[in-house]
Order: C-alpha cells, then sequence, then structure tokens
C-alpha cells in the first residue's frame, strides 16, 4: 500500500469516526433531550414508534424489491397520481396568504410581472440579497402564466413548488437506481413521498422546497458522467451539474456544500488525475456563473443604498448565537441601525465576540450548541405548523390535527416526529455499519451524501438556523436510510435466514 493510499484510509476513517461521534450525539439528545422542539413528547412512545416504523419499513422494502421492473413504471406513476392529488388538495386546504419573506418575495415578484416595481427598487432585496434569485424566477414564471391569460398568481407559485417537490423525489428515484438498482430505488422514491414536507410545505413556494431539486440533480448528473465513456457527454453531465448547483446556491446557499462534498470525494477517490480534473467542468460554470450574477446585480442595484442597508455574512452568524440560533427581530433593529455595511460588520463581529465569552465565561458553551443541533435536527415537522399558522384564510377541522393550537395536534407531531427520527437513525446506522465492515473505501456516494449531511451540520452551527433549513437535503437523507435498510435487509437478515436453513 503506497502512501497516498494509506493517508486516503486514514482521512476517510477519521471522517467517519467524527461524523458517527457527532451525529449520534446530535440522534441521542434529539430523542432524550428535545426539549426545544417536542415540549410534549412522550419518549416511550417515540421509541416505540420508531421500532414499528422501521419495521414497517423493512417490510416495505422487502415487497418492493421483489417486484418486476415491468411494474417500477406504473408504481411511479399510480404513486404520482395519488401524491400529486394529496398535494393539491392539501394546498387548497392549508392556503395561506404569504406573510414573512415568503411574503416580502411574493408580492415583489408579482409588482414587477405586472411592471409596477422592478425588483430592484424593493429595499427589502437591499437588505436580504439572497431571495433576489427566488423573486426574479418567480417574476417570470408570473409573466409566463399571464401570457396564457392566468392571474391567479398564488396558485402558479404553488404549481411551481409542487412541480420542483416532485422533481426531487424523481431525481431521488434515478439515484438510487444508479446506487442501488431499479427495483430498490423504489424503496427511496416511496419514503420520498411520505416524507410530511413532501405534503405540509406546498401551500408555501420558498427557497426551502424550490431549491430540493438543485441538491439532487448535481448528484445524479455526476453520477451518470462517470458511468460514460464519451467525453462530449461526460463535460455536458458535469457543466450541468455545475450550472444547477449554482442555481441552488442562489436560491439557497447551502447547495454550495454539495459542491464542497463532490470536490472532497474526487480528490479521495481519484483513481486517476481525469477524477480529479472533471471537478473543473463543474467548478467553472459555477464561477461564471457567479461572476455574471454580481455583474447583474451591480448594475441592478444603486451601490450607495446597498452599502447603506444591505446585511453582511456577519448579521447570521450574530443571530445564530442567540437562544436557540434562530430567527431574532431584536438582532435585526439592531444591524439596520448603523449606515453602512462595513459598521454593520463591525457591530455583528462585536456581538459575536460578546456572545460566545458569555457563553464560555458561564460555561454554556455545549449547552448552547447542543440545544442549536437539537432545534435544527431534533424537528420532525420540520416548523410546518408554525408557517401554516400564519395568515390562515379557510380555517376547518383539517388544521386541528396540524397546527400547533390544534386540539388533535399530537397525531400530526408524533407520526412526524417517528417518521423523522427514524431516518436519522438509518443515516446513523449507515455510517456505523460501513466503518465496522471496513468499507469506507468501497462506496465514494455514501462518503458524500455523510460529507453533505456533515457540511449542513457545520453550517447551521455556525448560521442562524431553524429545522426547515434542512428541507431541501431530504433527497440526501432518504438515499442515505436507503442503505441502511438495504444492509439490514441484505446482511442482516438474509445471511440469518440462511444459516438456518
Amino acid at each position: 500500500m503506497n502512501i497516498m493510499e494509506k493517508t486516503r484510509k486514514i482521512l476517510l476513517y477519521t471522517f467517519y469516526i467524527v461524523f458517527i461521534l457527532l451525529f449520534g450525539y446530535i440522534v441521542i439528545n434529539c430523542l432524550f433531550n428535545n426539549h426545544v422542539n417536542f415540549l410534549d413528547g412522550n419518549i416511550v412512545i417515540i421509541l416505540t414508534g420508531i421500532v414499528i416504523f422501521g419495521i414497517i419499513l423493512f417490510f416495505i422494502y422487502k415487497l418492493l424489491s421483489k417486484r418486476s421492473k415491468n411494474s417500477n413504471v406504473k408504481i411511479i406513476a399510480i404513486t404520482f397520481i395519488i401524491l400529486i392529488t394529496i398535494q393539491i388538495l392539501f394546498a387548497i386546504w392549508f392556503y395561506v396568504k404569504p406573510s414573512w419573506d415568503f411574503g416580502s418575495v411574493y408580492y415583489a415578484a408579482v409588482d414587477s410581472a405586472q411592471g409596477k416595481e422592478a425588483i430592484s427598487d424593493v429595499s427589502y432585496f437591499y437588505q436580504y440579497s439572497n431571495n433576489i434569485a427566488l423573486a426574479i424566477g418567480l417574476k417570470y414564471v408570473y409573466k409566463i402564466a399571464s401570457l396564457f391569460g392566468i392571474e391567479n398568481f398564488i396558485s402558479v407559485g404553488i404549481v411551481s413548488n409542487i412541480i420542483c417537490i416532485d422533481i426531487a423525489i424523481l431525481f431521488t428515484y434515478l439515484t438510487a437506481k444508479h446506487i442501488f438498482g431499479q427495483k430498490k430505488a423504489l424503496f427511496a422514491f416511496f419514503i420520498m413521498c411520505i416524507m410530511t414536507p413532501i405534503i405540509t410545505y406546498v401551500p408555501i413556494f420558498y427557497t426551502d422546497t424550490i431549491s430540493m431539486p438543485f441538491i439532487i440533480l448535481p448528484i445524479y448528473l455526476d453520477i451518470i458522467a462517470g458511468k460514460t465513456d464519451n467525453k462530449k457527454k461526460k463535460i455536458l453531465y458535469y457543466t450541468l451539474a455545475g450550472i444547477f448547483i449554482t442555481m441552488g446556491m442562489l436560491l439557497k446557499f447551502t447547495a454550495v456544500i454539495i459542491l464542497i462534498a463532490l470536490f472532497i470525494t474526487k480528490i479521495l477517490f481519484a483513481k486517476r488525475l481525469n477524477d480529479i480534473y472533471s471537478i473543473a467542468y463543474i467548478i467553472v460554470p459555477v464561477i461564471v456563473l457567479f461572476g455574471l450574477w454580481n455583474l447583474m446585480q451591480s448594475k441592478l442595484f444603486d451601490e450607495a443604498k446597498l452599502d447603506k442597508e444591505q446585511f453582511p455574512y456577519t448579521h447570521w452568524v450574530m443571530m445564530g448565537l442567540t437562544d436557540k440560533g434562530g430567527y431574532c427581530e431584536e438582532d435585526v433593529e439592531y444591524t439596520f441601525k448603523f449606515d453602512t455595511k462595513q459598521q454593520k460588520q463591525e457591530g455583528n463581529i462585536k456581538v459575536i465576540k460578546e456572545r460566545l465569552k458569555n457563553y464560555i465565561d458561564s460555561n454554556k458553551l455545549i449547552e448552547f450548541y447542543t440545544n442549536k443541533l437539537v432545534y435544527t435536527w431534533g424537528d420532525g415537522t420540520y416548523f410546518a405548523p408554525e408557517k401554516l399558522g400564519r395568515s390562515v384564510q379557510n380555517f376547518g377541522i383539517y388544521h386541528e390535527f396540524i397546527l400547533n393550537s390544534g386540539k388533535y395536534k399530537d397525531y400530526y407531531l408524533y407520526f412526524s416526529q417517528i417518521e423523522h427520527m427514524t431516518i436519522m437513525v438509518l443515516i446513523l446506522f449507515s455510517a456505523i455499519v460501513t466503518l465496522i465492515n471496513k468499507s469506507i473505501t468501497l462506496d465514494k456516494y455514501k462518503f458524500c451524501f455523510l460529507l453533505s449531511v456533515f457540511g449542513l451540520i457545520l453550517f447551521l452551527l455556525i448560521w442562524e438556523t431553524r429545522s426547515r433549513y434542512i428541507i431541501n437535503y431530504i433527497p440526501i437523507f432518504i438515499l442515505l436510510a436507503s442503505y441502511g435498510i438495504d444492509y439490514i435487509y441484505n446482511r442482516i437478515v438474509k445471511v440469518k435466514f440462511l444459516k438456518e436453513a
């Protein structure tokens, strides 16, 4: 074994050990120390539910893996019809008037599409430039809808959201198909379809769900690029991956984690120089498109006003150090009071240092970050009841099952929590068995997925956070959970039955 191979193994083993320790810490605290989210959760019910749900998933996996290839298309088509029907009904029942950032983006896109006010004239985007891409995207969607005489822009937004969510589901299936095979990919497809945010976030067409396809598409394109010998096709697939990553980053910056994960994966698993060079075909479009994007912004937005009103990145780092690490209105008011971007940064950094010092001096730094981790990763509803409870238009009995104020909310809360925690446990299990079996060098995409989750954990530890911020990574969670179920079925159950026979 040469020095490069030894170094690679050491790095991989180190990563897996660190990931297991960190993610295991998160899972344990989400189960037994979840006072920041699931206040009334009975741990016995949740643990029992995880076991039962895990068994159900196992039998679903067993059933779907035995289906003939010819039946896959029918199953997918029927499931999509049922899912889309449920998504549409949920959107009708839980329609909300756009408010918070979701509303600011929506109304700006509508006004711009109707020629009333340009997006670059809206003060909101001088403060929150991260939402400009979504506003511009919706603007052109509304313009196209207007050409066909469609003026119900909320419905157009909801339909666009459904399309983005369901594209993510489809490409999760296609990615799983390349990793596990056609039959087993049905399991990943099915689990994606029953994840609660796939339905509950349909009425809220915001970056959390609209960015979802741009997380899984680059992975899929990288996989098929690696399987073709046609150089032109390789370059095309890698370039498209770079384009989709850029689109994802413009919608929700956490998509950059996929780029970093692919880059590190290609370096660690490279067998030849061409494997490393391929990342250039992904990175170049990202650099070019971001350059063009910044050039466009500099021409559209007033620089003096931008310097006065734009919130620097330090603002979200500062806000991530309050209470549970979530949104804080007082912090917004604090940052806004400064006259220039430089002053805002200096003010933010001063507060960041003070807050860190206070946590360290009071010996509460670990407690704070533990609560922040649980706040982010321990909410099976992904913050949906809170968002669906804002500006409710047609309150009905069905709201009693979803909203935080609902009489029957416990049914939904327990189901979503059990479902989410089962996926979390399976992700942890897939990492543990890979390390135990010393197979860390055999599957680069498992490493890439785990590295993506690890990167997301670290990013949201630093940044302002909320459980809905991890929604767009659900396809990655499902693929990792599929590894866990696949191992249980093929390595534990089958082996046991063979020995008994």
